[in-house]
């Protein structure tokens, strides 16, 4: 048998550096594998960080279309149940407060708990009763 030549040194020196120029390599790839993946990650956020801007917009959006929907049904609810001053039916008649004072003239009982109506029956009703007993 041949006896093993030991390594030369020259060739040990190769080794190390065909090892360390790999590892270096693997570092290289590893950082540019790292940038990569850091790059990927802040676009993503910065496209979610987007979606969920415009999401927000388009929610406010939403919900100033539906006050302005509410808004304009309620305007349209106190037009119809509620005519501009101008427009109000004006009191048929005297007021109550007349018919009152009226009746207080008059000297009729119960006024005080009588509606304009019912003061109204009863003015004429005392008004007719005393034609009658003039004439």
């Amino acid at each position: 048998e041949a006896p093993k030549e030991a390594p030369k040194e020259e060739d040990i020196s190769q080794e190390e550096e065909r090892k360390e120029a790999s590892q270096e390599e693997d570092i290289s790839q590893e950082e540019e594998h790292k940038e990569a993946s850091q790059e990927e990650n802040i676009s993503k956020e910065e496209e979610h960080k987007e979606a969920s801007q415009e999401e927000d917009i388009s929610q406010e959006e939403e919900r100033k279309e539906a006050l302005k929907k509410e808004d304009s049904f309620l305007k349209t609810q106190t037009e119809i149940f509620r005519a501009p001053k101008k427009e109000r039916k004006k009191p048929k008649g005297p007021l109550r407060k007349e018919l009152y004072k009226r009746a207080q003239e008059l000297k009729i009982r119960g006024r005080k708990k009588m509606r304009k109506a019912e003061l109204s029956k009863a003015i004429a009703e005392y008004e007719a009763k005393i034609l009658d007993e003039n004439e």
